[in-house]
């Protein structure tokens, strides 16, 4: 099952790489290897994983108990057990990624987590609440049919009690492998303001990173287009920017617009940005934003000075 897993993965970037250089965003969910307990030498690739159970993310391991009053974790976590578990997932690349910005992102892992790919750690994180991302590189990333990369993940929820409530543990969210162009968006550079908003009129603000990990420096275009609820083009904004090598370019753009459809609880109106950078006609790399446009009136009053400080009016973008 893992072998033909992975000749789906590589056919199908393969027919992605034909159609257009632009981004590709493989889900990275299935056809993990699971085990409790901590090991040495787990995260090296010849590894022998086989009699390890196989498990898709999301995955908790903790729910599966036992559920006992001897656990560490308390009443608060639920009588369920932490600890250490690792998880590994190979896999394979073809030709045509080499060269490319390849990363794997991760939703949550709960927590304290160390990821390596083919025995390189990459990183260790702390908490288990928010996602984060790692650069693969090449070595000690692979590429080609008759190769294999291994990436192992380790967490340790051992620490109890750890909080509150129930917070679970191993790769409870959800991961990506993401293979983009040399120059390409942020992961989060896309960032949306919209600093004035009413009925008649909106502002929407886009500030825009792009990265060159290429070896020279480029000259390219970014378009930004914004699309309305209902899917119609609102208007089109271009920018010019040159991204030096090895380095992150930044720019601002702004449209401004009629009768925009606001966001509220009763009518959750979203818009979307997209978000190109072009090398002539070339689109090497594209990103959806999607956001709603509101308008929010806070009023403050501080009580102990017995001071009324009036309204502040906060627009945000969601």
């Amino acid at each position: 099952m893992k072998q033909l897993y992975q000749i789906f993965l590589i056919a199908g970037m393969l027919c992605l790489a034909r159609v257009a250089p632009a981004r590709i965003t493989e889900n990275f969910d299935a056809g993990w290897k699971f085990l409790p307990g901590d090991l040495t030498g787990a995260e090296q690739p010849v590894f022998d994983d086989a009699n390890w159970k196989t498990v898709d993310l999301p995955h908790d391991w903790s729910i599966a108990g036992p559920f006992a009053e001897t656990n560490k974790t308390g009443g608060a976590g639920a009588f369920l057990p932490g600890g250490i578990v690792w998880y590994r997932k190979s896999f394979s690349l073809p030709e045509s990624a080499s060269g490319r910005s390849v990363s794997v992102e991760f939703d949550g892992v709960m927590q304290n987590s160390d990821v390596w790919i083919n025995r390189v750690h990459l990183g260790h994180r702390p908490n288990g609440y928010v996602g984060f991302r790692y650069k693969l590189n090449a070595p000690p990333l692979v590429f080609g049919r008759n190769t294999t990369n291994v990436l192992a993940v380790r967490t340790d929820t051992s620490a109890q009690p750890a909080s509150r409530w129930y917070s679970g543990g191993g790769i409870y969210r959800h991961v990506r492998l993401v293979v983009a162009d040399p120059i390409h968006i942020d992961a989060d550079g896309v960032f949306i303001t919209t600093p004035n908003v009413s009925g008649r009129e909106a502002t929407v603000q886009f500030q825009i990173v792009v990265t060159n990990e290429s070896a020279a420096p480029l000259g390219i275009t970014v378009n930004t287009a914004l699309v309305s609820p209902d899917g119609k083009n609102v208007a089109t904004v271009k920018s010019e920017l040159t991204v030096s090598n090895h380095a992150p370019g930044e720019l601002r753009q702004q449209i401004v617009f009629p009768k925009p459809q606001l966001w509220s609880p009763d009518a959750p109106h979203l818009y979307l940005a997209v978000t190109k950078i072009m090398s002539g006609k070339m689109v090497l790399d594209e990103t959806t934003t999607t956001f709603g446009i509101r308008e929010a009136i806070v009023n403050i009053t501080a009580r102990a000075a017995g001071l009324k400080l009036g309204s502040l009016t906060v627009t945000l973008a969601d």
